[in-house]
């Protein structure tokens, strides 16, 4: 029975959040709207789905490996009361789990997640965001550089433009670096910024999570996807639950 209960425990423990966080996720592809995001805050949902798994489920597992490997038969908590030993295997791994989600959140700190959009019109949508916002775009070595457009010369090598629109365009706070990823099958596009101020960034997301607002696909499969991940996760555990009633109430 205590095997029983450990294993449910562990299982619940990794599918409910999966679960939960696919059932999100299929809600946000079947918007009416493309869903702007930035990194961290779309880490931190990724981590939400995979505590369970590295909080509970993991140890869970590592203990009852121990016992079996050591010989005793043991539970979670008198692993806790084990030696100093065992307190520094459970620091350590609690360190490498902590290192790894401040890593993920500093990888993605740069990035913008754009859910449910249409990637085969998303192109045109952003120059026009550029436009508006008075920026151009220049494709270079696979990276889009962005800035205010260049003074117009004319034949004498003089700027027909005002004296502050020349100075506006030598401005670093209104130039950045980005590369732009398209997921057509997932209805998803995903944008690192490069050496981009934070301000400017701001501004664009913004305007863009404006000017996307009818550029949703017609049909999202995402969201068919995840909603059939989440309703087997969820059925599994339902079955899981009926299964520990059938075997508490009749053990014969």
């Amino acid at each position: 029975m205590r095997d029983l209960a450990l294993a449910v425990c562990a299982l619940l423990a990794f599918l409910v959040p999966v679960g939960g966080y696919c059932f999100i996720l299929a809600i946000i592809n079947r918007r009416e709207k493309p869903f702007v995001i930035r990194g961290p805050i779309d880490t931190i949902g990724l981590l939400c789905a995979g505590a369970g798994f590295f909080l509970v489920t993991t140890p869970m597992l590592l203990t009852d490996l121990h016992f079996r490997l050591s010989g005793d038969i043991g539970t979670f908590g008198e692993f806790l009361n084990a030696p100093m030993r065992h307190w520094l295997l459970w620091l350590a791994y609690f360190l490498c789990l902590a290192s790894g989600a401040i890593w993920m959140l500093i990888w993605r700190w740069h990035k913008t997640m754009i859910y449910n959009v249409a990637t085969d019109q998303f192109s045109d949508i952003f120059a026009k965001t550029l436009s508006d916002a008075g920026l151009v775009g220049v494709h270079e070595q696979g990276r889009l550089t962005i800035g205010p457009p260049p003074p117009q010369v004319d034949d004498t090598g003089f700027t027909a433009q005002p004296l502050h629109i020349v100075q506006f365009a030598v401005d670093r706070a209104r130039r950045g670096e980005l590369r732009i990823e398209l997921f057509p099958a997932m209805c998803h596009v995903t944008l690192h910024w490069d050496n981009t101020p934070q301000e400017l960034r701001r501004q664009i997301e913004m305007d863009l999570d404006k000017a996307l607002e009818a550029s949703a696909p017609e049909d999202n499969p995402a969201a068919g996807w995840f909603l059939s991940v989440s309703g087997l996760v969820f059925g599994a555990l339902f079955m899981i639950v009926v299964l520990v009633l059938i075997v508490v109430v009749f053990p014969k």
